[in-house]
């Protein structure tokens, strides 16, 4: 679980990267066909893209810790510690514009990934031990 859990994520990774310099190369080609009120977004499309490759990795460690009741309580801490701590911070960015408010989910995201990660690493071992 550990090998596809690592191997997910770094696949996850590596699209995002190429997805990043395709966009990067690409965006000033495709924007005059968008239309002038979407031009000037690429900003916002590499922060999304930034946003869903996080979310991704959290996704996939979070799917490991759902194998069994153990990983079900740790995930309901780190899922609370998130709603908690979004709310406010939407509250207070929202009225400074959609990249704040983007910005706030990507911090969310790292905070989880800082609290999954580890604990999903910590939980293999547990589990790889004899009994």
């Amino acid at each position: 679980m550990r090998r596809v859990t690592n191997v997910s994520s770094a696949a996850a990774i590596v699209f995002s990267i190429v997805l990043t310099l395709v966009l990067l190369t690409v965006y000033p080609w495709i924007e005059p066909l968008l239309g002038a009120e979407y031009s000037g977004l690429q900003t916002l499309v590499l922060a999304w893209l930034v946003y869903f490759t996080l979310a991704f990795v959290r996704n996939v460690y979070m799917a490991t810790l759902m194998t069994d009741p153990g990983g079900y309580r740790i995930l309901h801490h780190v899922t609370l510690f998130a709603v908690l701590g979004s709310v406010p911070c939407y509250l207070v960015f929202a009225e400074r514009g959609p990249l704040w408010i983007i910005g706030t989910l990507c911090v969310v995201e790292v905070l989880q990934l800082a609290l999954i990660v580890p604990r999903a690493r910590n939980y293999w071992e547990r589990r790889l031990q004899p009994s």
